[in-house]
């Protein structure tokens, strides 16, 4: 169910629950609201300009809020940073547009975690103490001096005909 559905659902229940409320029942609800098992409404931040205009609830829904979906009217709002009306089906484009690039970096990321999974990244790396009064600790893992050298030395032999390396 998308935000839209949700919405006019609880737009329904919500306007009959309001006729049936009395000011005593009101105020309770607003102490239990935690505790409630009415679907919650999201409501927008920023209000279309028909519906700011009219001064009547605007909806979260895409491409179109519920009050200009029924007059078949534009719903644009103003976008007070770049000062000019936007239209709902902008945000559309650029969700699908968000859509397609993290599916395209999940290919990447994919591709990443591949390349990862060498014999460096595999061996355990730990504190150890070189001596048993030594009281500092020392790094032995994949990325020390002792795990390099190993490495330089196995690239040595493997490349040389010589086995005193």
């Amino acid at each position: 169910m998308d935000v839209a559905e949700a919405f006019r659902q609880g737009l329904g229940s919500v306007s009959k629950a309001r006729e049936a409320r009395t000011p005593r029942a009101r105020e309770s609800s607003h102490e239990s609201d935690g505790n409630s098992n009415s679907p919650r409404i999201a409501h927008t931040l920023a209000a279309c300009c028909r519906c700011r205009q009219r001064k009547t609830r605007c909806d979260p829904t895409l491409p179109k809020c519920l009050p200009c979906e029924r007059k078949g009217s534009i719903c644009e709002y103003y976008d007070t940073t770049k000062n000019k009306k936007i239209s709902r089906t902008y945000v559309i484009r650029l969700q699908d547009k968000v859509r397609a690039l993290q599916l395209e970096l999940g290919r990447y990321v994919d591709d990443d975690d591949a390349q990862l999974r060498t014999e460096d990244s595999i061996r355990p790396g730990g504190l150890v103490r070189l001596e048993e009064d030594d009281e500092t600790p020392r790094y032995l893992g994949p990325s020390s001096g002792i795990a390099m050298t190993r490495l330089v030395m196995e690239e040595a032999r493997r490349y040389t005909d010589s086995r005193s390396i």
